[in-house]
């Protein structure tokens, strides 16, 4: 309410010979989701390090607490999932965590090897996983260069050694460690065999 008086000096003083209510402008509440893309590559640098393994597209409305993460491409051939802090994550309609079940791939051919995807030849919609995570969560805050965190992110990767099959951690190490890049969305990832260093001139 704004109310007025109408005599300056001498009025009853009860602001109330003019008054008026202000209906406030309403808020606009921005739903546009916050986007990221993260890219990884399974083998750290020894080998084509194109970084198109594993491509995620993250996407959250601020003060919501949905986290999308949809399957972009998969140009990696060893099994591979990702997790978030530690925990496999799995879209609703895959039959496995394992990320090529992302794309309705659910077991690798007769060489023991997934095909890639998204990456060479073969294209294949990827799914939608969602996770319920704070209402004020952003990849970039709680990232920690510290103990090497992408914001909580990180792919687990199965690689065959001596006839049996080793697990291999995340680390942003050099090394057969894989490792994983925070981007804008729309990155485009480079094609199979096109290391990101060719792809981008100034990655190095």
């Amino acid at each position: 309410y704004l109310g007025f008086e109408d005599v300056y000096n001498g009025g009853d003083k009860d602001l109330n010979d003019f008054v008026f209510i202000v209906e406030p402008e309403p808020i606009i509440i921005d739903k546009t989701p916050i986007s990221w893309t993260l890219a990884a590559e399974d083998l750290g640098n020894i080998d084509d390090f194109d970084f198109n393994d594993v491509v995620v597209s993250l996407q959250k409305v601020a003060g919501q607490t949905d986290l999308n993460i949809t399957a972009l491409a998969a140009g990696g051939t060893l099994p591979v999932k990702l997790q978030y802090n530690g925990e496999d994550i799995q879209p609703a309609d895959a039959t496995y965590a394992e990320f090529h079940s992302w794309f309705g791939v659910d077991a690798p051919g007769a060489d023991k090897n997934y095909e890639m995807i998204n990456t060479k030849s073969i294209t294949r919609r990827g799914m939608t996983a969602t996770l319920k995570l704070d209402a004020n969560y952003t990849l970039t805050q709680f990232m920690d260069a510290t103990d090497n965190n992408m914001g909580g992110f990180k792919i687990v990767v199965d690689r065959e050694r001596n006839g049996s099959w080793t697990t291999q951690l995340t680390s942003p190490q050099d090394g057969t460690a894989p490792q994983m890049m925070c981007l804008p969305i729309g990155w485009a990832w480079p094609t199979e065999r096109t290391r990101v260093v060719d792809a981008y001139d100034g990655f190095g």
